[in-house]
């Protein structure tokens, strides 16, 4: 085993050669020293940048949940008897008040079998087929001599026939339900058996039979083959929940649903801009490698940011052409904030012209607030060549670049610090031989 090599430093010329080494070696090193807190300082502005990239994404989702006329004109329902009928509205429902009375409700097909003393025995049911027909469409189920209620009902449940089947048992016989998965009229069950005897066309076997929803609004007669109805008042859907009752529904504007989406809005937008304001603020210190001071990107992004909310809305006539005018204010310092008393008056006065500010309006051709936003972010934040996504690949290369030129210098002062070790060494046993011969000299004088 070769052990390594013992220096001792000094022992001939009295220099601390180590010491003296690193010295030197560590003024060497300086230049690596501001390499890496360069390095450093591009990792946290890609970080910040990239901050300010995901900030915008969400803004431009908080936009994208504004640009249509069903987010924008956010309706509501009121039913006076919820337990009659439940209503819900999307945005651009048609709004009023009407008298809702319902007739029948829809239902599906109940069809059950004859009475069987047992549910798995064999032998029951007679061999042959039955077939299901549901609106032309027929299925045919195969039983034989070994078949059981409970493997009819599996059978059925595994064909493609639009039906579920299940099992009852009334305290002395096993019945099989076979009941439509669909209700309304047109979903009415045709059983026809040869050869079995399962009892579907027995009369009285027929629980329920498939009928539609009939029901009137403000006495208009209508007829539904679902309890759902989603095309009787536009953008409205009906859930009619009891039989010959009625109750009075409206539809009414509801700013408070658009108050919470433009919240939102805004909480994305402030964020944007406090995080851009953060890095330009003036904090009464030098700043650091780091900083994003007056940085162009920024300044580009908080400029067009600005000019699009503070901005009118081109082709717009009227009172209503910018966000100022529908409640939402600008502070002094670029952030957002929200009148909800402004915005519930204009929203009760002209919805419409709330719309015409926040999207886009096909037949004049102006595109509103929340289309230009989704566009500039895009712009700036999009994955491959948005404006930001080149930033923080640019300084991704910056990184690489200064990780090249610490290895080269590195490798460098390796060299320096290995050329100063042997040449102090050198320079150790030069010294220690003169001295060697030196003492030679003294003890041949004193001999003579």
């Amino acid at each position: 085993m070769e052990l390594p090599a013992i220096s001792f430093s000094g022992l001939a010329t009295g220099i601390d050669s180590d010491k003296m080494i690193k010295q030197l070696v560590q003024i060497e090193q300086l230049p690596i020293r501001r390499l890496e807190a360069r390095k450093a300082a591009y990792d946290k502005q890609a970080k910040k940048l990239t901050d300010v990239k995901n900030k915008m994404d969400a803004l431009k989702d908080a936009a994208a949940a504004l640009d249509s006329a069903r987010e924008v004109l956010t309706s509501k329902t009121v039913v006076a008897d919820d337990s009659v009928a439940t209503a819900s509205a999307e945005g651009g429902a048609s709004l009023g008040k009407y008298t809702l009375a319902t007739t029948t409700l829809a239902k599906e097909e109940r069809t059950y079998s004859d009475g069987f003393a047992s549910k798995t025995q064999t032998g029951l049911l007679g061999s042959g087929s039955f077939s299901i027909t549901i609106d032309g469409d027929t299925t045919q189920i195969d039983v034989t001599a070994s078949d059981t209620l409970e493997t009819i009902a599996s059978k059925i449940n595994g064909s493609a026939a639009e039906v579920t089947a299940g099992i009852i048992y009334d305290g002395s016989s096993y019945y099989l339900q076979v009941r439509g998965n669909e209700s309304g009229a047109a979903n009415a069950i045709t059983f026809v058996e040869t050869g079995t005897t399962l009892g579907f066309n027995t009369a009285g076997n027929e629980k329920q039979a498939a009928a539609d929803a009939s029901f009137t609004v403000d006495g208009i007669s209508m007829s539904r083959s679902s309890n759902v109805i989603s095309d009787a008042i536009p953008g409205v859907t009906l859930t009619l929940l009891a039989e010959g009752a009625s109750t009075t529904l409206e539809i009414q504007r509801d700013p408070a649903a658009l108050q919470s989406l433009l919240n939102d809005f805004i909480s994305k937008y402030n964020a944007v801009q406090t995080t851009i304001n953060g890095e330009f603020a003036f904090l009464g210190e030098a700043r650091g490698l780091d900083s994003l001071a007056g940085d162009s990107t920024l300044r580009g992004i908080q400029g067009r940011l600005r000019t699009i909310v503070t901005g009118a809305v081109s082709g717009l006539s009227g009172p209503y052409s910018a966000l100022s005018q529908i409640g939402v204010e600008s502070n002094t310092d670029g952030t957002l904030k929200l009148n909800a008393d402004t915005l519930a008056e204009v929203v009760a006065n002209n919805a419409d012209a709330v719309a015409d500010v926040l999207i886009d309006n096909l037949e004049t051709g102006s595109q509103g607030i929340m289309p230009q936003l989704q566009a500039a972010v895009t712009e700036f934040a999009r994955s491959g060549d948005g404006t930001l996504v080149a930033r923080v690949m640019g300084l991704g290369n910056r990184k690489d670049s200064v990780d090249e030129q610490i290895d080269r210098m590195s490798r460098r002062v390796d060299d320096f610090e290995a050329r100063l070790t042997e040449q102090f060494a050198q320079l150790e046993q030069l010294v220690s031989g003169l001295q060697a011969q030196s003492q030679q000299m003294m003890a041949m004088l004193s001999s003579l």
